[in-house]
């Protein structure tokens, strides 16, 4: 279920494509000659843009923290963007600066990236300032168990926890006596199609089948609660990863419209306002800043039929026609 809502999310939003834009007196138009117009489009030779996107929605949901390294051309051009594991990057503390450089280190080595060629994109953490704290944490519990839950599964039908079922008798029988009666039961009745087959039993045997307990429909019920609460933390909603048992047409619009409004739309936020003060830290174009394009998203499209609605309440009631259409923002001179 991790990887279900992990991969929900960083799709979606690996998707969003953003603008690049200035303040021209009043008005607002692209900055087209923004040096990270370029760099989002293709950060490497080897990643694609929404690859890299991808990567920050998944390590963002995973360690709350994400980073790019920026490297440049020999003068001192942007030119490239990579990822970096959040695992192997630590920034180094500063009295004066709050953060002096990175410190970033792979197989015992250790690198210094400076502070202007490295982006961090980071989810609130109450406990710390510099690294962040992602969605699974707050699953930490329900993960552990859940892994327990599955585990114990998977070895139920690998080692089969219990016998299913019980020959008893109360003669005493040597090793070769039980595997013999083992091996003929086997032949007889195991299988689909050797099933219901009518069982003749020597040596005072008895048959006792072994019942389900009370402790065995609990486990399926608090799987089912451990899954619930782990995209709920996730901010995902059922029906985004295809548990449609409580889904409908209705339900299901509302489900998308929620996910899109309180979490992609804050991730998408967190994304752009960050990459705005970075790339002006970095760049120093300071009138630019980055609008995502969120147009084509049908789950963020206003309701045509309810605005109308709305529309002509308004007009019913007296009020300009075009005071109506200049505050609902309708399509009409």
């Amino acid at each position: 279920w991790v990887y279900s809502a992990v991969f929900v999310i960083a799709t979606n939003f690996a998707q969003i494509e953003y603008k690049i834009l200035r303040m021209k007196g009043k008005e607002e138009v692209e900055d087209v000659a923004h040096p990270f117009k370029k760099l989002l489009d293709y950060p490497n030779a080897f990643i694609t843009s929404y690859q890299l996107k991808e990567w920050t929605g998944i390590s963002l949901e995973l360690t709350g923290d994400a980073y790019w390294k920026i490297e440049r051309d020999e003068r001192n051009n942007p030119i490239e963007i990579w990822p970096v594991k959040s695992s192997m990057i630590r920034p180094v503390v500063s009295a004066d600066s709050f953060i002096s450089n990175y410190i970033y280190e792979v197989d015992g080595k250790s690198m210094v990236f400076k502070l202007q060629d490295v982006i961090h994109f980071q989810y609130t953490n109450p406990l710390s300032m510099f690294y962040g704290q992602g969605s699974a944490l707050a699953s930490r519990r329900e993960l552990i168990g859940d892994l327990m839950a599955e585990k114990w599964n998977r070895n139920f039908f690998k080692n089969s926890a219990r016998p299913d079922a019980i020959l008893e008798t109360d003669q005493s029988l040597d090793a070769a006596s039980k595997q013999r009666m083992l091996s003929a039961w086997d032949k007889l009745h195991r299988g689909h199609e050797s099933s219901h087959k009518i069982a003749i039993l020597d040596k005072n045997l008895k048959y006792k089948e072994g019942g389900r307990s009370q402790k065995d429909m609990d486990f399926i019920s608090q799987r089912k609660l451990s899954r619930e609460s782990i995209l709920s933390s996730f901010g995902v909603p059922p029906a985004k990863v295809g548990l449609l048992e409580y889904a409908n047409y209705a339900n299901m619009k509302e489900q998308s419209k929620g996910f899109w409004s309180d979490k992609m739309m804050p991730m998408i936020r967190l994304f752009s306002s960050t990459l705005t003060m970075r790339a002006a830290q970095i760049t120093f174009r300071t009138e630019s800043f980055f609008r995502p394009i969120t147009e084509n998203i049908e789950a963020l499209r206003v309701d045509e039929k309810l605005r109308a609605d709305t529309a002509k309440i308004y007009v019913d009631m007296g009020v300009p026609l075009n005071q109506v259409i200049e505050n609902l923002d309708l399509p009409f001179d």
